[in-house]
């Protein structure tokens, strides 16, 4: 199967409490610190978990049935994708089905020397 490629149209962004018992995944307990949800204009979605640094990190995963992606990466790196989303367009989500731990979220093409207004 190639390569998924979705537009992300819409995004959700929550924040939890340190208090949160946070989510199990794989038997192992997740500390979820934020949470991003990119929504295609097709249905496709992709989860993006901002964990804590001391939390288990599991492997990125794509569910075909679905077509959703899940995402996993520590609090620090978890402000790249939010950043992105905020302030790029387009963005796009990338996954591939042979390779289930590889996922971007990644911009259109863009000049080069173009400043943030």
């Amino acid at each position: 199967m190639a390569t998924i490629e979705f537009e992300v149209k819409t995004y959700k962004y929550s924040v939890y409490s340190q208090a949160d018992t946070g989510l199990i995944w794989d038997n192992h307990h997740l500390k979820v610190r934020g949470l991003l949800v990119c929504e295609g204009a097709d249905g496709s979605r992709a989860v993006i978990y901002g964990l804590a640094d001391n939390s288990f990190i599991p492997v990125n995963r794509f569910q075909q049935e679905t077509n959703r992606v899940f995402m996993f990466t520590r609090e620090t790196q978890f402000e790249w994708y939010r950043d992105m989303l905020r302030n790029e367009k387009p963005v796009f989500c990338n996954a591939d089905p042979q390779h289930p731990g590889w996922f971007t979220l990644t911009t259109g093409a863009e000049p080069v020397g173009e400043e943030e207004s």
